[in-house]
């Protein structure tokens, strides 16, 4: 086994010379050989013990057993006690979910406190076995198929190629004394009743099982790690807007894809907002999809505050604190030889009677108008309803009919607008109504600060 751990070092490169690794050490046959075999490979290490609190005295007895194990082994020791009922309760997780989470929160800590640059755990094949098949009784794609990985940042697993009964057996030839945690027999939990349960029965029916598994956790790793480097480029080719609280897809390039990509650009897509995908089923990633489907306004609502809704081509996702945030309504009136801020969109206007120049100002947009025709009234403000637009040579048309026909999102309509009343002469950045053969014009244009 000690050739086989050595092997799954090097092939991972999972510790350099030089490194201090801090070794999760439970106490159990695993993490006590795992010690053992470190330390005779001529690595720097230490351990960690997390006592849980949940068999009585029976926890402080592994723990003062993992204090001597350490002791003559010569090797640094260290504890970390917590109430992982109480944490699991609070926060709404199983205790299983809990005590990982702590573990490794405590194990990062410890690390960083005494630079060590590697955590070891003692993941084994059987371990990696078992997760597969709670994974696949779950519910899980080749993310979840592909097992423990044998590298996760600087987390490694140097036993991820050993079998427990391989395990056991370096104990027995080193006298390597070890505890045994008295919850791995209650099948309450899930994963105890694969271990002594289902487990069992597979290996009945191909007694290679674990080397299977841990050959097939390697392909579909492999597979995944494709998979998700041509999701990203396709995420990259599909998002056209991007925002703190807000992204854009386009629908036509993310219909384009292949339905296993669809499903994880719009996993990528979710993961802007979270770092945890758990809350979002195979489920809520076909709505998203569906959604593409349907007509221009719907949406959806999803976990963690995530709003989806269709606009046009564009599929926007935002955390419902607005996407792109439209600006505050406005109104500003504008009166010849005016010069003034609008502080909604930094930036100034003024209304003259021919173009001017401004010291300390770049002059950023340049529009003309038919004085004659605007008598008074001019004002500068966000759309209101009855709203027309002037159409040139061509009558009016309804505010509302140009935005849908132009297939601006409704998120973006509140944009400033020069008016007369209720009509409309220009929406800034994208029609203006101007008349070349009048003779008298106004000029009103659009200033920044020079910097």
């Amino acid at each position: 086994m000690e050739k086989i751990t050595a092997q799954t070092i090097e092939k991972y490169a999972m510790i350099n010379s030089g490194d201090h690794v801090l070794v999760a050490l439970s106490g159990g046959a695993d993490s006590c050989s795992l010690l053992h075999i470190l330390q005779k490979l001529g690595f720097v290490v230490s351990a960690l013990h997390v006592n849980h609190n949940l068999r009585g005295n029976e926890s402080y007895d592994d723990q003062h057993f993992a204090e001597s194990f350490c002791k003559n082994l010569g090797v640094p020791f260290y504890v970390y006690t917590c109430d992982v009922k109480k944490i699991a309760k609070d926060n709404k997780l199983t205790i299983e979910e809990a005590g990982r989470k702590l573990r490794y929160q405590a194990l990062t800590n410890l690390a960083q406190k005494i630079a060590a640059t590697k955590i070891a755990t003692a993941h084994n094949k059987n371990d990696n076995a078992e997760t597969v098949i709670l994974n696949l009784t779950r519910g899980a794609g080749i993310g979840g198929l592909r097992g423990i990985p044998p590298t996760r940042g600087n987390v490694v697993r140097p036993l991820i190629n050993c079998s427990r009964k391989e395990i056991e057996k370096y104990c027995t030839k080193n006298n390597i004394q070890y505890v045994t945690d008295s919850t791995n027999a209650n099948l309450e939990y899930n994963r105890n009743k694969i271990r002594h349960t289902v487990l069992p029965y597979l290996v009945d029916i191909n007694k290679n099982l674990l080397s299977t598994i841990s050959v097939n956790s390697q392909i579909l790793a492999n597979e995944d790690d494709y998979m998700q480097q041509a999701a990203q480029q396709a995420y990259d080719n599909c998002a056209i807007a991007i925002s703190k609280h807000c992204l854009n897809i386009d629908i036509l390039a993310l219909k384009s894809l292949h339905p296993a990509l669809q499903r994880r650009v719009v996993r990528i897509a979710i993961s802007h907002f979270c770092n945890i995908l758990q809350n979002f089923t195979y489920d809520h990633v076909l709505d998203i999809i569906k959604l593409t489907n349907r007509t221009s306004g719907k949406k959806i609502t999803l976990p963690m505050k995530i709003i989806a809704e269709k606009s046009y081509n564009t599929l926007i996702l935002h955390d419902n604190s607005h996407c792109l945030p439209a600006i505050s309504k406005i109104y500003y009136p504008v009166n010849l030889h005016d010069f003034f801020y609008i502080k909604e969109k930094n930036f100034y206007i003024s209304c003259t009677l021919k173009k001017i120049t401004k010291n300390g100002y770049i002059n950023t947009c340049t529009k003309s108008f038919n004085c004659d025709k605007i008598a008074s009234g001019l004002v500068l403000r966000t759309r209101q309803p009855k709203d027309i637009l002037l159409i040139k040579n061509s009558g009016t048309q309804k505010l509302k009919n140009y935005f849908i026909n132009q297939k601006i999102p409704i998120s973006q309509r509140d944009m400033p607008l020069l008016a007369v009343g209720n009509n409309v002469i220009w929406i800034f950045g994208h029609y203006y109504t101007e008349e070349d053969n009048c003779k008298n014009k106004i000029y009103i244009q659009i200033w920044e600060k020079q910097k």
